[in-house]
Order: structure tokens, then C-alpha cells, then sequence
């Protein structure tokens, strides 16, 4: 909840306060899906905004991957082994 937390002073906390309060209620609710919801999209605008979605999906993908390629490059080097193969022993401080 801490996301939606708006400072008292705020001149939006008031409008915020009532968006709150509409929303408790199912007629209220209803009343703001019918204000915010989407406006009507043609096909073609749906297939678009579908593949802009999956063009962000993708890049998402590609930097956890990218990541993961790193953690596990670094584990790797601290997997506890000498260029020779031998074992590295840690001291203990």
C-alpha cells in the first residue's frame, strides 16, 4: 500500500482521498471503470500495442538472462579453484 501513499500536503491527496472512497463501493467502482476504461480500439491498434508488449517482454528477457550470465561468470570465479585446477583453501581471520 505504500505505493499509492500520497503526502498530506499534496493539492492530489484530496482527489486522491475521494478516488479512494468512490472505489469502495461497487456502484462507485463501476462509475470509474466506465470514466477510465480504454477507449475502443481498432484491430490494428491492438495487434500494435500487443507487439510493442512483446517487444518490452523480450528486452526484459534478455537483461535477466544477461544477468544471470554474469552471476553465474562470477560464481564461477569464486567457485573456489587456482588456475591449476587446485583446490583454494580460505583462511579463516
Amino acid at each position: 500500500m505504500y505505493q499509492f501513499a500520497v503526502p498530506l500536503d499534496s493539492p492530489r491527496h484530496d482527489a486522491f482521498t475521494r478516488l479512494t472512497a468512490l472505489a469502495t463501493s461497487r456502484a462507485g467502482r463501476l462509475s470509474l471503470l466506465q470514466k477510465l476504461k480504454p477507449r475502443d480500439q481498432t484491430r490494428q491498434e491492438r495487434v500494435q500495442a500487443l507487439q510493442r508488449y512483446l517487444a518490452e517482454a523480450q528486452q526484459s528477457l534478455q537483461v535477466v538472462k544477461r544477468n544471470l550470465q554474469l552471476a553465474a561468470g562470477a560464481r564461477s570465479r569464486d567457485s573456489g579453484t587456482e588456475k591449476r585446477g587446485q583446490p583454494l583453501w580460505r583462511k579463516a581471520m
